[in-house]
């Protein structure tokens, strides 16, 4: 099932919500940190992703970062392998961070360049709930890619850069 929420603006303070049937739901969210605290294995998500029989199951990640959007660069816990296997497979890769009221500046360290690198969209300081909401939108509406939607402030969800 699609819908869409869309807002019509009608006067100077008056927005009216509209359903237009266009989001996509198939994107994934993976935070770096559990409930515990303990830093996830993107090892498992990889192998989910691989093993998959429905090769359109998955059409985003979504990945909350460390401050301002980093991650670990080498390791066990890098993320670095499964964003390059995304990466071949045309599946965009968006961060923002776990920081509340946090954004993300993937230039300013060596794994958020290296993520940029790799096509990684920056999700600036949008909420993590926009970050989902405009995903879901922008992959419905085909005619601009993922980058370029979030390049965009649609209806106030990141200060414009």
């Amino acid at each position: 099932m699609k819908f869409c929420l869309k807002w019509v603006h009608m006067a100077r303070y008056e927005l009216i919500l509209r359903l237009d049937g266009a989001l996509w739901l198939r994107i994934i969210l993976k935070p770096l940190l559990t409930p515990k605290g303990d830093i996830s294995d993107p090892k498992i998500l990889k192998q989910n992703v691989e093993n998959t029989d429905d090769k359109e199951l998955i059409r985003a990640l979504i990945v909350r970062g460390f401050g301002v959007g980093n991650i670990p660069l080498q390791g066990d816990f890098s993320l670095f392998p499964l964003v390059e296997y995304l990466r071949k497979r045309q599946i965009p890769v968006i961060m923002t961070s776990q920081c509340f009221r946090g954004h993300t500046e993937l230039a300013l360290y060596p794994s958020g360049r290296k993520l940029l690198d790799h096509g990684v969209i920056e999700a600036r300081d949008m909420t993590f709930e926009s970050v989902i909401t405009k995903t879901m939108w922008a992959l419905a509406h085909p005619e601009m890619n993922l980058q370029e939607w979030f390049n965009i402030d649609l209806a106030g969800e990141m200060t414009s850069h």
